[in-house]
């Protein structure tokens, strides 16, 4: 395929740049010269070739804004070797700024260069406010912490999760559910589980998110593998014509006892046929309505949010096989469709945001779709 190479921004987190930036000097390719802590740099090299794109990598704290030029990393003659350079015109933003310094730094970027996620997270109650009005039939009843609202759950479903507004990978979650005996099985981050009388459980998950930023939410009754409840990792990505597309999916399976699927506690990847199939007797029509939901989400939502292009959503399904958006993340980790034994799909999870980054740096808008009645209605 013959492309015009075409400058595009690789913006990565500190940890990722460092781990990078050791291996510069070394011949691409080598043991290691391709992986920056959570980055696969080799399939960023891969999916540019192809584009005909030229990525260079860089940090927040590498950039001299006032002068238009960054300094980063490049792959030149067979080897990484530290450049300067001016300011890529597309930027595809994989850092997650944790000081306000660099999120103001990550902001003054953004109007400098087309920065796509240049939200790397949107707190929990922010999404399901905005998505409710159009999707509230897919999602679990969601509200902003308080006592109030966490006694109200508990008494109307008698399963109730608390999460930090803007916590990732599971951390900071617990649970409090009625059992057949009465009592409330309660747990909390570290792993401690107790049974509780309704009002020692609403305390004890008070005493976690009072005066912290949580959320209440609805906890639904996940269809199970085995006796574990699941749900599904979905990718959702624009293109290099800039439209949303599934780039993949996987299934996360809790450790057994558990109630949380997040892999980084304890949670197991799995290809989504290997629990559609024994769960469901029509399981196509159940991956389908999984895609559906996920699509109009990601249309729904980058109308709202621009800039979003790589999403990952968090979609569960209960025993008859009807879906519920859980999460919207706005950067997919990605390593899950590898714990999967999903190759291909991994490497699309990087090829999009490439041929993204090349169509907006070439001049490409993404279009504005709209999105009307849902595929699942």
């Amino acid at each position: 395929m013959a492309h015009e190479t075409t400058d595009i921004g690789i913006l990565l987190g500190e940890r990722a740049y460092r781990a990078l930036e050791r291996r510069s000097g070394r011949k691409a390719g080598g043991k290691g010269a391709e992986r920056g802590a959570d980055e696969r740099i080799s399939l960023y090299e891969r999916a540019a070739a192809e584009a005909g794109a030229r990525p260079i990598y860089f940090s927040l704290r590498r950039m001299r804004l006032a002068k238009g030029t960054i300094e980063g990393i490049r792959r030149t003659n067979g080897r990484y070797a530290r450049v300067r350079t001016g300011l890529p015109r597309a930027v595809h933003n994989r850092a997650f700024p944790a000081s306000s310094r660099d999120r103001q730094e990550l902001k003054r970027l953004a109007r400098r260069a087309q920065v796509f996620n240049p939200r790397p997270r949107i707190p929990k109650y922010e999404v399901h406010r905005r998505l409710r009005a159009r999707f509230d039939r897919w999602l679990p009843e969601t509200k902003a912490y308080s006592k109030g609202a966490l006694l109200e759950l508990m008494r109307r479903y008698g399963d109730v999760f608390a999460k930090p507004q803007r916590g990732s990978v599971g951390r900071g979650v617990a649970s409090v559910k009625r059992t057949s005996s009465g009592r409330w099985d309660v747990r909390l981050p570290g792993g401690k589980r107790r049974r509780m009388s309704f009002a020692s459980a609403a305390a004890a998950i008070d005493r976690l998110a009072r005066g912290r930023s949580y959320i209440v939410q609805r906890g639904i009754e996940l269809a199970r593998w085995r006796g574990r409840p699941f749900d599904f990792r979905v990718s959702v990505q624009r293109d290099g014509t800039g439209e949303w597309q599934v780039t993949g999916m996987f299934g996360r399976v809790a450790k057994a006892g558990g109630r949380v699927t997040n892999l980084g506690r304890g949670g197991r990847a799995m290809r989504a046929s290997a629990l559609l199939g024994p769960s469901f007797a029509k399981p196509g029509d159940v991956a389908a309505a999984i895609e559906r939901l996920s699509l109009d989400v990601a249309r729904y939502a980058g109308d709202r949010w621009p800039g979003l292009a790589d999403l990952g959503l968090d979609v569960g399904v209960d025993a008859g096989g009807a879906p519920y958006l859980i999460e919207l993340n706005c950067r997919d980790q990605r390593y899950g469709f590898e714990k999967a034994g999903m190759p291909a799909a991994f490497r699309r999870t990087y090829e999009n945001p490439v041929r993204y980054a090349k169509f907006l740096a070439d001049g490409g808008r993404p279009p504005r779709t709209r999105s009307g009645s849902n595929g699942n209605a």
